[in-house]
């Protein structure tokens, strides 16, 4: 692999920043090359490497402290050393190679210690990488949780949250899935391509444009991967986007609107609709024939909602500002003078609910910095009055699909189980035979089709959870 360019950059970056969040990544590199910093071919490696040293970034410290640092007789400027020294240690690995990375690591070195300790520390960073071949070194420890942390860089306690959640077997692999690159998946819009036919012939032109291997995800599906990774294939910076023939969707977010499977003439809602995603799924699939009401808590939400409809050029959702915690009949009806005035009103609703995320942190890579352990208690004090109040405007005989992109059995399987034994009148569904149509293995929590955790996998799904109950 060619040596990365712009080093100097790439330090001032990390070392004077902290905010991860992708967003914040590929806008810094992209006013780099605006103003001729960066040149255009490099952008798209200094964003994975800068995604590869985010994921691993407690792993480079934990080699950089336990390796490089333990016996340097500094004390001054100690923090930044570790950010310095873990921050190069990443580039060589990346590359393979330290190729332009230890001259530019002791001209850094010397802004923060004298040119003695500068070179002691290029010295034992290289002799590090001689010994290592650049290979990391084996990272174990007697406490499994701090192991798995210092592997898979994580906070011990989110390394612990995942052993005790889903076992250690599926927490290495939850964590071994979160710094893989996720690929860029798409579904079209079947409104507009309204045949297999034009669906065919869209992704082997959009093959060809973009240089791209396109895949079909899901057996039967309008859903797509690409052999490019979602970090630097964007895919809402597309034409074919903004035309309204694709929507980015998540793998495991995708089988949302199989799983509630609405109805031609059924009227639907979905309770924390934003950014539109799902809604405009449902809408797509039942050829605009169910009446779909979106609603979400902020006026910029809506926006984005309505944005996402007029983009997918679709005239079956309608969209509502209000918290679907205190939603009833009569803010319904002052809204939507059709809807009348008894409580028991939608034939499916879908309550993707407010969670504490943890089954995104591949595409989400500062998710797992952020973590705090307090939000897997507080969040289904959210939850648990949202469930309950949509629960009431569905009719009897309708269906509730409750989902979160989470894995926390407080906020999945115990919030379901609360309700059911508060609500005698629902009961929860198998999703098995809905989940069987795709022709995918998905690893499934226990084998538990009724309180189906998700979990996240080498081809890219997300940690979800789906029940689906019936209002009996």
């Amino acid at each position: 692999m060619p040596k990365l360019a712009n080093i100097y950059l790439i330090f001032d970056f990390f070392i004077t920043n902290a905010d991860y969040r992708i967003t914040r990544l590929k806008s810094y590199w992209a006013d780099a090359e605006k103003k001729g910093a960066v040149e255009s071919e490099h952008r798209n490696k200094l964003v994975n490497f800068s995604v590869y040293y985010i994921q691993r970034r407690l792993t480079f410290d934990y080699i950089a402290k336990k390796f490089i640092i333990k016996d340097a007789f500094f004390k001054k400027n100690s923090t930044v050393t570790l950010k310095i020294i873990s921050l190069a240690l990443g580039m060589c690995y990346f590359q393979s190679n330290s190729e332009g990375v230890l001259s530019e690591l002791k001209i850094i070195l010397r802004q923060y210690h004298n040119g003695a300790v500068a070179s002691t520390m290029v010295v034992a960073v290289n002799n590090f990488l001689e010994k290592s071949s650049f290979a990391a070194p084996e990272l174990k420890h007697k406490d499994e949780a701090l192991g798995l942390s210092i592997r898979y860089s994580c906070p011990r306690e989110l390394a612990s949250h995942f052993i005790s959640e889903a076992g250690m077997e599926n927490a290495v692999e939850i964590l071994e899935n979160s710094i893989k690159f996720p690929e860029a998946v798409f579904r079209l819009n079947c409104t507009i391509l309204h045949s297999q036919k034009l669906r065919d012939e869209f992704i082997a032109k959009f093959s060809e444009k973009y240089m791209v291997d396109v895949k079909r995800v899901y057996r039967d599906t309008p859903y797509y991967s690409c052999d490019r990774s979602a970090f630097n294939f964007t895919l809402t910076d597309l034409y074919e986007f903004r035309a309204g023939l694709l929507t980015p969707m998540g793998r495991s977010a995708f089988l949302a609107a199989y799983l509630l499977d609405a109805r031609p003439d059924e009227l639907i809602l979905d309770a924390c609709a934003s950014p539109g995603n799902k809604a405009t799924h449902i809408a797509e699939l039942s050829s605009s024939a169910a009446k779909i009401i979106a609603v979400d808590t902020a006026e910029a939400k809506i926006s984005k909602i309505n944005d996402n409809i007029d983009r997918l050029k679709l005239n079956n959702i309608f969209t509502m500002c209000a918290s679907s915690e205190f939603l009833d009949a009569g803010k319904l009806s002052g809204k939507f003078s059709s809807i009348g005035s008894d409580d028991e009103i939608f034939d499916r609703v879908l309550l993707d609910s407010p969670c504490s995320g943890l089954g995104l942190m591949r595409s989400r890579i500062e998710l797992k910095y952020r973590f705090n352990g307090s939000d897997l208690t507080a969040m289904p004090k959210i939850q648990k009055p949202l469930l309950a109040n949509v629960a009431r405007l569905l009719k009897t005989g309708g269906y509730l699909l409750y989902c979160t992109c989470t894995i926390n059995k407080k906020e999945n399987s115990e919030m379901v189980s609360e309700f059911l034994n508060a609500n005698k009148n629902f009961s929860v569904v198998s999703l098995k035979d809905r989940m069987d149509r795709f022709g995918y293995e998905f690893n499934i929590l226990d084998g538990d089709y009724e309180m189906m955790q998700i979990l996240p996998d080498a081809e890219g799904s997300e940690g979800f959870f789906y029940a689906l109950m019936r209002k009996n």
